[in-house]
């Protein structure tokens, strides 16, 4: 593609070319057109498809021109849109035919499943972008397939080789874009993200995690710990014999060996009479 004059820039140029690339493979993979919203983080967005975070889809609608700023937020820039998908083969103005269109659509908000629960009958206004081309004759509602809660978009897994390539085709443009317009890009990422939508609803701007149940109160259980059921002690009284050790009263020095082995015979009893007692008339 050549540059055209309502390129401004080379960057503009540059990213307008590789996103025009991408939505004609796009088309081309898919037998049935498919609606997906323009805003949103969610299974129906175009973000999602791309395979983008927030920011670096931000970042490429700023490249392209399709985002202007509105107040304190942005909105869809209509002159930028329509010159991109006449000037890039997307569509024509004159036949009404292309592979690309834009429209505005009321969705129900519980259908794009973004884990917040609203009313039933809470509708929203959004954006949408048609990838591939209707048949002759054939009238499709954009948001009829999303409210029905009908299966979400599903391109060929060879898109993915697509992916890479518009990536790298304009990641140097979006390092600039995000250097230089770092205020434009965080206004453009919030609106993506619904985040003005939520507010107007009284709904998070982010997915809350479920709140956990308070636990039951505990109910105190009645003991059931079994009486004692020790049993008497067996132990068997002490058969420890009484000590044999003499009691006699300790000698020192001992005795020598040698004196302990003499034997001494018996004494035997005196053979001689005792002397008489002298006769009273000795004294007289």
């Amino acid at each position: 593609m050549n540059m055209i004059d309502s390129d401004v820039t080379s960057q503009l140029y540059t990213c307008r070319s590789a996103f025009a690339r991408y939505l004609l493979c796009a088309a081309d993979s898919t037998d049935e057109p498919t609606y997906v919203t323009i805003r949103g983080i969610h299974q129906w967005s175009l973000s999602m498809e791309l395979k983008l975070s927030p920011r670096q889809y931000s970042a490429i609608l700023i490249g392209c021109g399709l985002v202007e700023e509105y107040g304190d937020t942005v909105r869809l820039k209509g002159k930028g849109w329509g010159f991109f998908l006449q000037n890039y083969g997307l569509r024509c103005f004159v036949t009404k035919k292309g592979v690309c269109e834009t429209t505005l659509g009321a969705i129900k908000y519980n259908a794009l499943q973004l884990g917040v629960i609203a009313n039933d009958d809470d509708m929203i206004q959004l954006e949408l972008l048609r990838i591939g081309r209707n048949k002759e004759g054939e009238t499709i509602v954009p948001t009829k397939l999303i409210n029905d809660g009908g299966n979400p978009p599903n391109f060929p897994i060879n898109m993915r080789t697509w992916h890479r390539r518009l990536f790298n085709d304009i990641s140097s443009e979006l390092a600039v874009i995000h250097r230089e317009k770092k205020e434009l890009v965080e206004k453009v990422e919030d609106w993506v993200m619904m985040k003005d939508i939520k507010a107007k609803m009284k709904l998070p701007s982010t997915r809350q995690p479920p709140t956990k149940p308070p636990p039951p109160p505990s109910v105190k259980q009645p003991s059931t710990k079994q009486p004692s059921t020790k049993q008497p002690s067996t132990k068997q009284p002490s058969t420890k014999q009484p000590s044999t050790k003499s009691s006699a009263p300790i000698c020192w020095p001992p005795p020598s060996t040698k004196e302990k082995n003499l034997q001494f015979p018996p004494e035997k009893p005196s053979q001689q009479k005792p002397a008489p007692f002298p006769s009273l008339q000795t004294y007289i």
